[in-house]
């Protein structure tokens, strides 16, 4: 009867759900996947108008995201734009909107990342580190447990 009554709190609460997820370390491949699949499916992602974001792994493949970026020793961040193309538990894996931006990205010592989901009316923003490159030409941003709302629409 507990383990339903978990079942149900994970399955029903996506807060529940992210704090259950940021406790598993180092998860195989099948698990990774079948966490993915099952947070897409629950619909605790920014694909869902109704939920309010709370951690960076709830940002929806697909988001389009304005990175600014610090580079060590200049003052003056720099602007780029990047796509999520996979968003792990463990990292978000974006593709750059051109390859200028990928050598700025491969440049940045700290990030600040906003985006806005599509079907939502607010603009939300995190910091992150960069992780570097990953397979495909992605880059990879370690993942923010506090984002914030930075704009209502």
């Amino acid at each position: 009867m507990t383990k339903i009554k978990e079942v149900e709190q994970i399955s029903t609460n996506a807060v529940n759900f992210e704090l259950i997820l940021g406790e598993l370390k180092n998860i195989d491949e099948v698990r990774l996947e079948a966490l993915i699949s099952l947070r897409e499916k629950l619909k605790f992602n920014s694909e869902n108008p109704k939920l309010i974001i709370g951690t960076s792994r709830q940002v929806a493949v697909g988001t389009l995201l304005k990175i600014m970026g610090n580079i060590s020793g200049n003052n003056k961040q720099q602007e780029i734009e990047a796509t999520v193309k996979l968003n792990t538990p463990n990292f978000i894996f974006v593709k750059t909107s051109t390859s200028a931006d990928s050598k700025k990205f491969d440049n940045f010592s700290s990030l600040t990342v906003s985006f806005r989901p599509l079907r939502q009316k607010m603009v939300y923003q995190f910091e992150a580190e960069p992780q570097g490159a990953g397979a495909n030409g992605l880059q990879r941003i370690a993942h923010a447990d506090a984002v914030k709302i930075i704009e209502e629409l």
